[in-house]
């Protein structure tokens, strides 16, 4: 991971430092204000259980009569990274859609409702989302959060609310980072 990376990654935790109580409320950097709460974590380890894992492929070895795995085969390191990925994604997905809510948003900024930053996605050809929910999570996604911080530091909020230690969660984002790079 660059310093950079540590750098934000060890910003967000700051941000998000408590008086040993979980956070309740996380403030993005144009203002608008989230109100935290914990997420299930047998939710999020159900999600990723859906999420298959891949099998490295098995090659024939004539030496030794018989056939092995071979782990080391450039389509299953691809396959294995997409899988984590993947795993990435479902879980922050979880966390930012179970684990926040809206409290306040600022003048001169939409919430999920609004029509400016729909169109603009629609535009880039994004859909907003066909239900509340998911209009919400693309919101968040593609419109609140406008910075890593911002997306390092809600995580480190919902994680922290849900229990998991600094130490896990930093790890967790540092894993979510690396998707953004």
């Amino acid at each position: 991971m660059e310093e950079s990376e540590r750098k934000t990654t060890r910003a967000a935790a700051k941000a998000v430092k408590t008086d040993g109580r979980p956070p309740s409320e996380y403030t993005l950097f144009n203002g608008i204000v989230l109100k935290i709460k914990a997420v299930p974590p047998l939710l999020v380890n159900r999600a990723q259980s859906l999420i298959e894992r891949p099998k490295p492929p098995v090659v024939f070895l004539e030496e030794k009569g018989r056939e092995e795995e071979n782990p080391n085969h450039p389509d299953y390191i691809a396959a294995v990274l997409k899988y984590r990925e993947e795993l990435s994604m479902v879980s922050a997905k979880i966390c930012f859609l179970i684990g926040t809510s809206i409290k306040t948003i600022p003048e001169g900024w939409e919430g999920p409702e609004g029509e400016t930053w729909v169109a603009n996605l629609e535009i880039a050809g994004i859909p907003a989302g066909e239900n509340e929910r998911e209009r919400y999570l693309n919101w968040l996604q593609c419109y609140a959060m406008t910075s890593e911080m911002d997306i390092t530091g809600v995580l480190f909020a919902v994680s922290r609310a849900s229990g998991v230690t600094e130490e896990e969660v930093r790890a967790a984002a540092e894993s979510f980072r690396s998707l953004l790079s």
